[in-house]
């Protein structure tokens, strides 16, 4: 799986005639993270301020379409101002588990996976956290 150069998945890597009906849902980078876990306790790094961002810059086009929100980028950090009030955003790895310690508790949390496969639920998270 490491030295595939697909995307998700493909016939080289994950894909075969067996789990045909889950294709859509295999990614190898979270099979090789599960590995990882399994294999040896390693739980997915953190991802920097600069990471973060490039996993967040989807739902900032999305967020800036809308009119009423404006995203910045300040002191590392990923913040997002509707109607006067300023949320800071946590971009975490899929494979964390949601009430990891690391996920500060004062932010909205969002998964790089939610924000990468399902940007309208993603999109839905962030702005129901202003209501």
């Amino acid at each position: 799986m490491k030295k595939c150069d697909c995307d998700s998945s493909c016939h080289e890597c994950l894909n075969h005639f067996w789990n045909q009906k889950v294709q859509s849902k295999l990614n190898r980078y979270i099979a090789l993270q599960l590995l990882g876990w399994g294999e040896k306790g390693v739980i997915e790094k953190e991802f920097n301020s600069t990471e973060q961002y490039e996993i967040f810059k989807p739902l900032k086009e999305l967020l800036e379409l809308d009119g009423e929100f404006n995203v910045y980028f300040r002191k590392d950090a990923i913040k997002v101002l509707r109607n006067g009030i300023e949320k800071e955003i946590y971009i975490y790895p899929s494979m964390w588990n949601r009430n990891n310690a690391k996920i500060p508790g004062n932010m909205i949390a969002l998964s790089d996976r939610l924000i990468n496969k399902a940007l309208p639920e993603a999109y839905n998270q962030l702005i129901n956290m202003f209501n």
